[in-house]
């Protein structure tokens, strides 16, 4: 990647468009995720941003030879 605004990113309280989501929460249990060999240049200061929910937290993220 090159010069990427968010390279990787999990938002499990995503909220699309203007609406307000105050009490969003994730459905979706994530879980065994697999970085693996990512090279390249953030275009932000924050390349990572791993935002999982607190009702059905992410298991098993890894980050491998990045």
């Amino acid at each position: 990647m090159k010069n990427a605004n968010n390279p990787i990113i999990i938002d499990q309280t995503y909220c699309p468009g203007d609406k307000s989501c105050p009490h969003q929460s994730s459905g979706v249990k994530l879980s065994k995720v697999l970085y693996e060999h990512i090279r390249g240049i953030s275009a932000c200061p924050q390349a990572i941003n791993l935002g999982c929910s607190k009702n059905n937290p992410c298991e098993g993220i890894r980050l491998q030879d990045t």
